[in-house]
């Protein structure tokens, strides 16, 4: 659940830095109710957790994204549609981007943390990610749909594939779209790469050895 607290800091921080200003994070949300922001952070607090798969960070970050050239976007503003338009355009870009671009490279080490989090809490060692279930349905891929983690996360894992093979071609279509159906084009793009071939392999290395993990 994503509360008050987490979205105003998580608003605070995007839009402060956006605008290379300095910004002090919220520690004290005792009378927010009295605050003339509370009614939209009470707004968007529902659609956050009515929607568990937008990604809070890229929400915010989407506007300034698409457009560059804008650095004015208040709270208001991510109560509207266009807002959740803007949202899947970035996602679209970040997916399609070049796996050596700062974007993705960006996306991917944001992943590689969120895989490290999920292994510690969940008390599974990074070679058990894959293997992890929800559902019936492979972990991984609903951490997919979610962009919590990138594709190329994926594909740092040598037996993906593998997993891949393992479930319903076309429901995992319907899940993830171009994601699964260009798949070998991702792949290509990750085998050719220079930068991202080498943090996410380097990365996984670094996170097996954290986590520490002897499954029994």
């Amino acid at each position: 659940m994503r509360n008050i607290e987490t979205i105003y800091n998580t608003y605070l921080r995007v839009s402060r830095s956006k605008k290379n200003r300095p910004f002090k994070l919220r520690k004290d949300f005792s009378d927010i109710q009295n605050d003339e922001k509370y009614p939209v952070l009470l707004k968007l607090e529902n659609f956050f957790n009515r929607n568990p798969y937008v990604n809070l960070n890229d929400f915010f970050e989407a506007p300034y994204e698409v457009y560059e050239d804008e650095k004015n976007f208040n709270l208001d503003f991510y109560l509207s549609q266009k807002a959740v338009k803007i949202y899947n355009l970035y996602q679209k870009k970040k997916t399609y981007s070049d796996p050596d671009s700062d974007i993705q490279r960006k996306s991917v080490i944001d992943g590689m943390s969120f895989i490290y989090s999920f292994c510690k809490e969940n008390k599974i060692s990074i070679n058990s990610y894959l293997n992890h279930m929800t559902n019936g349905m492979a972990t991984v891929f609903l951490h997919l749909k979610e962009k919590r983690i990138s594709i190329y996360n994926c594909l740092s894992f040598d037996n993906f594939q593998e997993v891949v093979n393992k479930h319903n071609y076309e429901l995992l279509e319907f899940m993830l779209g171009d994601v699964i159906s260009k798949l070998s084009i991702f792949r290509t793009k990750y085998y050719t790469s220079k930068k991202c071939l080498k943090i996410s392999k380097e990365g996984l290395k670094i996170l097996e050895k954290k986590l520490a993990i002897i499954e029994v």
